[in-house]
């Protein structure tokens, strides 16, 4: 009755016309301290502090994406990198499975690579599906090994007692080919040097004997396979043929 109000609006319905209503929102919060004046929200939450309520903010999370377009809205990932295209940003992401493999993140030796089998071939931890060097030899799978796969020689009846002289194989997975001790010309041979090839998938690749399978490679074998005939260049990595 005090302030002229003519069209008597009363947005909350309290039976006080808005022109002198000092909660518009009927929310309980006076306007001046509402975050929302016009939109009712007595919890005043504001996720992300820029002084405008959840209900009434359109970007809750403030990072420039707005509410209706965030895989996100309460978490800032201006990103929304979503790896497991569910719709749900990992930011944010509850299942906790962000490649979408069906193994928990807490669980999964490839976080961001889908690999429901979880193989890990050399057992670091690191999944095949995303680790550089699955056979852990020391040759990266993407930059030239040849023999992918790659353990500890199978060769039968090889033990570094029964290795010839001047004879190799890689017996204990530590990427160094083993020798007997009988190594005058002091040659060391490591699984980066024969491309990731062990001496077992050499003889397979080459076609290799029974000498070769018993007593492990020979330093012509391993000279040839290597390249270290031809230290010019890089290791040609092909069978000895004579």
């Amino acid at each position: 009755p005090s302030v002229s109000n003519p069209d008597q609006a009363d947005g909350d319905g309290d039976g006080i016309g808005d022109s002198c209503d000092v909660d518009l929102d009927g929310d309980g919060v006076d306007d001046l301290s509402d975050n929302c004046p016009l939109i009712a929200n007595a919890d005043q939450v504001d996720s992300d502090g820029d002084g405008l309520g959840d209900v009434c903010d359109p970007d809750d999370d403030n990072d420039l994406v707005l509410d209706g377009l965030d895989n996100c809205p309460l978490t800032a990932n201006t990103d929304q990198a979503d790896i497991d295209g569910d719709g749900i940003g990992d930011a944010c992401d509850t299942v906790n499975d962000s490649d979408g493999d069906g193994v928990a993140d807490e669980m999964d030796n490839c976080l961001n690579t889908a690999n429901p089998d979880q193989a890990d071939f050399d057992s670091d931890g690191a999944g095949d599906a995303c680790d550089a060097d699955a056979d852990a030899d020391g040759v990266d799978d993407a930059e030239g090994d040849l023999c992918p796969g790659t353990t500890t020689d199978p060769i039968a009846g090889v033990a570094i007692e029964s290795l010839g002289k001047n004879r190799w194989a890689e017996l204990d997975g530590n990427g160094l080919f083993e020798t007997n001790g009988k190594n005058p010309t002091g040659r060391v041979f490591l699984m980066s040097d024969t491309g990731g090839c062990s001496c077992a998938q050499i003889i397979e690749i080459c076609g290799y004997g029974e000498g070769h399978v018993k007593h492990g490679c020979s330093n012509s074998v391993m000279d040839t396979w290597t390249g270290l005939h031809d230290r010019a260049e890089e290791p040609p990595f092909q069978c000895k043929t004579d």
